[in-house]
């Protein structure tokens, strides 16, 4: 709306309304209107000022990603907002492709792959966005998307619909921004930084090779991705609803007998 028109007082209302605290649903309406109403320069005052009213990082954040802000944050900028706020601001730019940020702290693939794997919460596994030039930032967001991709099971989830000559990897695909990184270009990066244990890379490549019809059949795809990798990271929740997804999703024409502790 023309700020002469209504636009600036529309504002006006949205930002009192948003100073309420507002629920998130209704606070991202509410962003997304003042973001619309108001130039770039003042957005981005405002979202400064906000972050001592809300008390919340989180928030704050996801409200700068709606305002279209967050994205057009330098490096340093980007940097700065990991170090004061931590795992929220790692996830996000995680989410929003930020492969600079990731080049800039080595070890924040690691790091965000490990937060991950600890949560309940399933993650979009399709980045927000495409990356926008190739790079070792890139590439580490590129193996944390298809490493939780398929470890998280969420691509298990349209089977039924999957043709079953495909692989696993054009199932994940249809969701995913670009190519997974290849073991050849992994070859350059500093072991202790990589978001994915080596001797995992193999196992993983492996996996993503596998056929829908045997993921929906056998029980051995899913052991052989499972079992090595809670070796390695240890008891996961992502590791435990991947075996209940399993579960639910193989069709084992021969039973066997099994100890409830399986």
């Amino acid at each position: 709306m023309p700020p002469e028109c209504g636009g600036l007082r529309l504002a006006e209302i949205a930002r009192a309304q948003l100073a309420k605290r507002r629920q998130r649903d209704t606070a991202y309406a509410l962003a997304d209107t003042i973001s619309d109403n108001q130039s770039a320069d003042e957005i981005i005052a405002y979202w400064h000022n906000i972050r001592t009213l809300f008390r919340d990082d989180e928030l704050w954040l996801s409200l700068g990603t709606v305002m279209g802000f967050v994205r057009r944050l330098s490096t340093t900028e980007c940097v700065s907002l990991v170090d004061e706020i931590g795992d929220d601001a790692s996830m996000l730019l995680f989410l929003l492709g930020r492969g600079d940020v990731f080049e800039a702290i080595p070890d924040l693939g690691k790091r965000v792959f490990a937060k991950l794997l600890q949560s309940a919460e399933r993650y979009p596994y399709g980045l927000g966005g495409p990356i926008e030039k190739r790079s070792r930032g890139g590439d580490v967001i590129s193996l944390i998307s298809w490493g939780y991709s398929i470890l998280s099971g969420l691509p298990f989830r349209e089977l039924q619909e999957c043709p079953e000559h495909l692989p696993i990897r054009d199932v994940i695909r249809r969701w995913q921004s670009g190519s997974p990184t290849s073991l050849k270009d992994v070859k350059r990066f500093n072991s202790e930084n990589l978001p994915i244990p080596r001797q995992f890379l193999g196992i993983l490549n492996h996996a993503l090779g596998i056929e829908v019809r045997a993921w929906k059949s056998q029980l051995e795809p899913w052991s052989g991705l499972i079992e090595p990798a809670r070796q390695i990271w240890g008891e996961q929740i992502v590791f435990l609803l991947t075996a209940i997804s399993a579960a639910g999703q193989v069709d084992l024409k021969i039973g066997r007998e099994c100890r409830l502790t399986d």
